[in-house]
């Protein structure tokens, strides 16, 4: 069993890019999928099936360190988008996803459209990208894609 990253969000709207900056961070560590998507879809559900660990990465429009939390499965709402815990709930009812999931935060100050990542987000990308390596167990070395 593996563990997959999932990035999501748009990184037309400044700071929300940082998620995908995470991956870019992390280069391609042994035994671990990654997604960069824009948004959460149910194909995903059966690409998570199998993993022993998911983490998706989300962008908070708040200040702070980045974070790992567990995340809270849920009914999928069919009036809003699909989020992270809906996106597990669904994995669990339709293919049996019995591993761990979670929710790596990286805050951002400007999530307007049209802009650039942020340095705050910048270095918030490279915070959390060190908190996924310690998080998986892959030692500290010399930084991918950056």
């Amino acid at each position: 069993m593996q563990t997959i990253f999932i990035a999501s969000g748009d990184c037309l709207q400044g700071d929300a890019a940082a998620v995908h900056r995470v991956l870019e961070l992390l280069g391609h560590p042994p035994n671990v999928f990654m997604h960069d998507v824009p948004q959460l879809t149910e194909t995903l559900a059966e690409e998570i099936a199998g993993a022993k660990d998911v983490v998706f990465i989300h962008p908070e429009r708040r200040l702070g360190e980045p974070w790992v939390e567990p995340a809270s499965p849920h009914s999928a709402d069919d009036s809003r988008p699909l989020d992270a815990g809906g996106l597990i709930s669904l994995a669990r009812a339709l293919y049996q996803f019995n591993g761990n999931a979670y929710v790596c935060r990286v805050p951002g100050l400007d999530f307007k459209e049209g802009r650039s990542l942020s340095p705050y987000a910048e270095s918030r990308a490279r915070q959390a990208a060190d908190l996924l390596r310690r998080f998986i167990g892959i030692p500290q070395t010399a930084e991918a894609g950056g």
